[in-house]
């Protein structure tokens, strides 16, 4: 369902009480934002009410109205049932601003500040501290926010540390849009499927937790080698993955993900996908002759090489190490 903030659904509740219809100046008024504001809105809206087959009309002389205003009584509680904000409090529209610039990587896309405190329905000078705050959210990534003059903002960093960013606002924002538009045209089904069932034939066991954020990290790869964002390794990073089990299996749902799925991976998603496993919350591998103490030297052996070679530590990561 697509979210209706609260001043669309007074502009609704404006239309409805006007069936001869109203102009944008009127609404503008009524609601004290701008024409432009209020634009904004009623496509927001109209995009809604697509959904149930009613349309916001206009005529020449600019007055808008709702038509099939029979069928509005019907629908309103469904249209306005989940209007409870998701970006009521600071945070959320932090996050709102990180997930919006993480999907725009993608495409490599800029969003202005004019265009995202419209999309928020918030003021430009409230916009401007939550961006303060989500820069400092982004720190930990070693990820910035980045103006380019008047063509707006992108979000920057490297390949490894975006994706690891995109992972942790997917594992936490899986129902919402964020999730929705970056995994539009990815099977998931299909993915979760080949991973499964190459970890049974591999007899490596991971956690429910450790399976999902496998299935969102090779999801992840897909869709950012589709959008040609590459990673790279350093020759002392693939050296230590190549000599690990876990990459014999990263190297099968690569293929797989081609035989299946018709989409030709990188031999450096066969990296990242083995370091995703290694990485893994808890691998038990009851199949070769490998125990935890093993497992738990070559997960120490890769992080030093990602903390040294791409300045990324998860050294101390305690569960990881576990």
């Amino acid at each position: 369902m697509i979210k209706i903030n609260k001043r669309s659904e007074k502009i609704f509740n404006i239309l409805k009480s006007n069936p001869g219809g109203t102009t944008i100046s009127y609404l503008s008024r009524q609601l004290g934002v701008s024409s432009r504001t209020i634009r904004s809105d009623m496509k927001l809206l109209q995009e809604a009410l697509n959904c149930y087959g009613v349309e916001i009309t206009s005529n020449p002389s600019k007055c808008y109205k709702i038509s099939n205003l029979k069928k509005i009584s019907s629908i309103e509680h469904t249209l306005f049932q989940e209007n409870d904000s998701s970006m009521e409090s600071s945070q959320q529209r932090v996050n709102y601003i990180i997930c919006r610039l993480l999907e725009n990587s993608f495409s490599d896309a800029s969003v202005t500040q004019a265009d995202l405190a419209d999309e928020m329905f918030i003021s430009l000078s409230t916009l401007k501290s939550h961006l303060n705050e989500a820069k400092a959210d982004l720190k930990k990534y070693d990820l910035k926010i980045v103006q380019y003059k008047n063509k707006g903002m992108k979000i920057v960093g490297s390949e490894i540390k975006l994706r690891y960013c995109i992972s942790e606002y997917m594992n936490v924002y899986t129902m919402n849009t964020f999730y929705q538009k970056i995994f539009s045209d990815v099977n998931l089904i299909t993915l979760d499927r080949i991973i499964r069932k190459i970890l049974q034939e591999k007899n490596l066991q991971l956690t429910d937790d450790a399976k999902e954020n496998l299935c969102i990290h090779t999801a992840i790869a897909v869709q950012r080698f589709k959008c040609n964002k590459n990673i790279s390794y350093p020759a002392s990073v693939t050296n230590r993955i190549e000599k690990t089990f876990e990459y014999t299996v990263g190297k099968e749902i690569v293929e797989q993900i081609y035989v299946q799925l018709g989409i030709d991976l990188s031999c450096a998603e066969v990296y990242y996908i083995t370091q995703c496993l290694l990485a893994s919350k808890k691998i038990f591998d009851t199949g070769e002759a490998t125990d935890n103490a093993h497992v738990k030297e070559l997960v120490n052996i890769i992080l030093q090489e990602i903390r040294d070679n791409l300045s990324i530590d998860f050294t101390n990561d305690e569960y990881l190490l576990d």
